[in-house]
C-alpha cells in the first residue's frame, strides 16, 4: 500500500486493511503470493457485494464499545426524552474529575490520583448535574472494568458532597444494556443518595429537592 494507492485511504480504510492483514496472518496465508495488497482492496470490495455481507463483515468491524455510538445512542435518548445533555471532553480545561481525595473537582488527569473525566453534564434551575455514562451488555468482555468505574463514581460522589455540603452539584450514573443485574442494582444502591442516584435513559428524572 506504498505509494499513490496509499496516500487516498483514510484512517479507517487503513485501520481495516490492517485488520485483514493480521486475518491472513493468523489464518496462514501469509506464504501465498496471490495475497497481495491489491487482492486485499479486493476482497473488502466482495465483503460488501456478498451474499454473506453480515458474516465476513463480522470478522472486521470495529467493536461497537470502542465506537462512539454508545454515547451518541444515550444522548439522543435522553434529548427524546426532553433532556439535553452536554457532552464533556475526556481531557483538557473542558474537561473535570473527582480529585484523589474527593474533596474537590479538577480539571487534569494525574494517574492513579484523579477519577475518570464525567461524560456528560445538565444545568437546570439551581443545579449542575455531572453524569458518569456507560452502556454495557453481557457478552462484552470488561464488565467488571465498567463495574469498578461504576462504584468508583459512586463513592467518590457520595464523598465529594460529604466534603462540601453546601453544593449544588448531583451526580447521576447513567448506565445502560443488560450487563447490570437485579443483584448488581440493589448492591450498588448503597452507595446511592438523594444526590447520588443509578439510573438508565428510560427511568431518568431530573433531580429535585
Amino acid at each position: 500500500m506504498k505509494g499513490e494507492n496509499s496516500q487516498r485511504l483514510s484512517k479507517k480504510e487503513k485501520e481495516l486493511i490492517k485488520k485483514i492483514d493480521n486475518f491472513i496472518l493468523r489464518a496462514h496465508f501469509e506464504d501465498d503470493t496471490n495475497w497481495t495488497r491489491y487482492k486485499i482492496l479486493d476482497l473488502c470490495s466482495k465483503i460488501y457485494d456478498s451474499e454473506l455481507q453480515q458474516l465476513a463483515a463480522h470478522n472486521f468491524v470495529m467493536d461497537a464499545t470502542k465506537q462512539s455510538a454508545s454515547e451518541k445512542a444515550q444522548l439522543e435518548c435522553m434529548e427524546s426524552r426532553g433532556y439535553k445533555m452536554e457532552k464533556m471532553s475526556v481531557s483538557g480545561e473542558n474537561s473535570l474529575r473527582f480529585s484523589e481525595t474527593s474533596n474537590s473537582l479538577v480539571h487534569v488527569k494525574v494517574e492513579g490520583e484523579t477519577s475518570r473525566s464525567f461524560d456528560y453534564k445538565r444545568v437546570y434551575l439551581d443545579f449542575t448535574e455531572y453524569f458518569f455514562g456507560k452502556v454495557c451488555f453481557s457478552q462484552g468482555g470488561h464488565q467488571n472494568s465498567v463495574k469498578s468505574e461504576l462504584v468508583n463514581f459512586l463513592k467518590s460522589s457520595i464523598e465529594y458532597l460529604k466534603n462540601n455540603p453546601n453544593s449544588n452539584l448531583v451526580f447521576t450514573a447513567l448506565v445502560d444494556g443488560d450487563s447490570l443485574t437485579e443483584e448488581n442494582l440493589k448492591e450498588y444502591q448503597k452507595y446511592t443518595s438523594k444526590r447520588v442516584r443509578l439510573v438508565n435513559c428510560d427511568s431518568y428524572q431530573p433531580f429535585e429537592l
